[in-house]
């Protein structure tokens, strides 16, 4: 059976060497999901914790800055939708 390759101008179009936007949205969606594997370990951290009994209705900070994080994820992921996906329609010579 033979595996299928793409063709060689689309390898040469996505390198990261060659085309400064392949790089920018490399780097920008590796960093993103960090951000988010770091805000899926709070969010299992925290309900261990919660499961431990160590929040109550008067102690719940751990609970509040894992939910923080998740915003900050949010709001990093709209700021990369915008930049990555929106961005370049915004330049004329695209169009």
């Amino acid at each position: 059976m033979t595996q299928w390759a793409p063709p060689e101008a689309a390898r040469h179009a996505a390198a990261h060497d060659v085309n400064a936007y392949t790089s920018l949205f490399v780097t920008l969606s590796a960093f993103h999901t960090i951000n988010l594997v770091i805000a899926l370990i709070l969010n299992f951290a925290t309900q261990a914790r919660a499961w431990l009994g160590h929040f109550s209705a008067e102690y719940h900070e751990g609970v509040r800055l894992a939910a923080l994080f998740w915003y900050w994820a949010v709001v990093c992921g709209i700021v990369l939708f915008a930049t990555l996906f929106l961005g370049p329609l915004l330049d004329p010579a695209v169009q």
